[in-house]
């Protein structure tokens, strides 16, 4: 948007995280990276007017500061303001070029995120710059949630916006890995105080090498191998998406005995499920779905701490449906057979009720709104 004064830019953060104009400090370094794509397309744009000119004006980069001016609401907002002033200092007779041009790298910006999600990658090399700031601009993003180009409106005449998924395929296209954040549940299986790491041995992604610091190790995790623990990471994958390595801990945390029981159980019983086939009852039912399966494993390890309560069944319908009590409520989740989540309970001691909500999976949407039923996602006394 332009002002008086330069231009601004707004990102909007889509995610229970991001409620009340919350923006993590782990999401901070999109911000950075967010200026560097635009520079980065900004000074292809002035070599591409400048042909036969090797090097940028002296001040170039410099012309192009951002500042945070504001976190606003409607999730959260960051806004991002680009001055001509800032550009008046080092290059004192171009800030009405460096106006158009900001823009113009803005534009570009968004429309190479509006192609992608239509699957239609740059048929031309990206710069070298422009590929490192992808790679980290939204690299903090978990699963179902998005960042917005408030403003913006692509081919399809809705919002451009960029998610892990995006960011996983078109990374995979420009060069050899892509940085993704997962979350999960694990068994430790090593670990070196003196090094400072540990091992965990995980369903999805193998075996995983996370550095820690020596002393975390030593206080938190040694004397514990072979116990389960819960993790959320940034990892490195190829363009095969095989896992490369850990960029980052957010959080590596053991669960207490009476939880990794009941998560033992309930893996039991979800593979027990995987099992069932067509005509299960008595002749009826239809074997459970991968996706349903899935689900249910993924909201096992997202709220792991009620898993104490979970009595888990199938569906004639190729489903899974989990029931527990929690905040006072009688609740049930449906994990349908393709793929969508249905959600409903009853107090317990009869006063009220909610009809059912249904949701694309366990997304941040259904995460939040069962937080919103049971309190506050509980932590104490569950990881060390």
């Amino acid at each position: 948007m332009e002002t008086k004064e330069g231009r601004e830019f707004r990102l909007r953060y889509v995610g229970q995280r991001f409620e009340g104009a919350r923006l993590p400090l782990d999401v901070i370094s999109d911000l950075p990276a967010f200026r560097n794509l635009v520079v980065a397309f900004a000074k292809d744009i002035w070599r591409a007017e400048n042909h036969g000119r090797v090097r940028l004006p002296k001040g170039f980069d410099q012309a192009l500061g951002f500042d945070l001016v504001a976190l606003e609401d409607g999730s959260a907002v960051p806004c991002l303001a680009w001055s001509r002033e800032s550009a008046q200092v080092p290059l004192p007779t171009m800030s009405d070029y460096i106006d158009t041009v900001v823009d113009a790298a803005y534009e570009q910006a968004v429309d190479l995120m509006d192609r992608a999600a239509r699957g239609d990658y740059p048929a031309g090399a990206l710069s070298v710059a422009a590929v490192r700031a992808l790679d980290r601009f939204g690299s903090s993003l978990r699963e179902d949630e998005r960042i917005e180009f408030l403003g913006s409106a692509g081919r399809n005449g809705n919002v451009v916006s960029i998610t892990p998924e995006l960011r996983r395929q078109f990374l995979k296209k420009v060069k050899d890995t892509y940085t993704l954040r997962v979350e999960g549940i694990g068994i430790l299986t090593a670990l070196s105080t003196e090094v400072g790491w540990v091992e965990i041995q995980t369903d999805h992604y193998g075996t995983l090498h996370v550095p820690l610091d020596g002393d975390e190790v030593h206080q938190s995790f040694d004397g514990n191998t072979r116990q389960r623990v819960r993790f959320d990471l940034s990892v490195i994958f190829d363009r095969e998406d095989a896992v490369r390595s850990v960029a980052e801990a957010h959080d590596v945390a053991m669960i207490d005995e009476e939880v990794d029981r009941a998560i033992e159980k309930a893996e039991t019983r979800l593979s027990h499920l995987k099992t069932l086939v067509d005509g299960w009852k008595d002749g009826e039912g239809v074997a459970v779905t991968d996706r349903a399966v899935k689900n249910a494993q993924h909201l096992l390890a997202r709220r792991s701490t009620l898993a104490t309560s979970f009595r888990i069944y199938p569906t004639l319908e190729g489903g899974v449906q989990i029931e527990f009590e929690a905040g006072g409520w009688e609740l049930s989740v449906e994990m349908s057979a393709n793929g969508e989540v249905e959600f409903y309970g009853s107090r317990l001691d009869g006063t009220a009720d909610f009809d059912p909500n249904t949701y694309e999976g366990i997304d941040e949407e259904f995460l939040k709104e069962l937080d919103d039923r049971v309190g506050a996602y509980p932590t104490t006394g569950v990881f060390s």
